[in-house]
């Protein structure tokens, strides 16, 4: 494609089109990102409508389009918990993450962590005992964490989620009803 016919596409994208080629630059070539720069230097698009489209890339970008309802299996809540190094439990995360499992996420990093912090606390808390006795100490402690997951964290995280994946319009008048 030579430089005028690529002007020319150009010419013919609406200013909204444009934006969102220059706002997407590791998507398209050198040429095509060069070429609409110039055609939107020729427009003299104001700044307000630029800061306007932006702001619609960002509020787009805080839109949660994943499943925030599925919960983690009993199974996955111990693994999260005993193998809390992000290294070990990368590949189970990452394939949560290809599926969309929102919700699995944010309770595999919930379970992760406590599970970290317990461990810390009891094997620095308690050097007293024995290392079962601490290992038996850190696995009830994940009861507690289940708990507080299955009665709190779950459902308050689901409502932030559900707050994320709505369009801002319909948030609002869910609030006037």
């Amino acid at each position: 494609m030579d430089k005028e016919e690529l002007k020319r596409q150009c010419e013919s994208l609406s200013n909204q089109e444009l934006l969102a080629i220059v706002n997407n630059k590791m998507g398209y070539t050198v040429e095509i990102v060069t070429a609409v720069q110039i055609e939107l230097r020729n427009r003299a698009i104001p700044k307000e409508e630029v800061k306007m489209h932006k702001k619609q890339l960002a509020q787009q970008a805080k839109i949660i389009t994943g499943n925030i309802v599925d919960d983690l299996s009993l199974a996955d809540k111990v693994l999260f918990y005993v193998f809390f190094f992000p290294q070990l439990n990368y590949f189970v995360r990452r394939s949560y993450r290809k599926q969309g499992y929102i919700l699995k996420l944010r309770q595999g990093g919930y379970y992760s962590f406590l599970g970290f912090v317990f461990f810390m606390l009891v094997f620095i808390g308690l050097r007293r005992l024995s290392p079962i006795n601490c290992l038996i100490i850190w696995g009830l402690s994940f009861l507690p964490a289940y708990v507080f997951d299955q009665y709190f964290y779950k459902q308050k995280t689901i409502q932030r989620l559900r707050m994320r994946s709505v369009n801002p319009g319909e948030r609002e008048n869910n609030n006037e009803s």
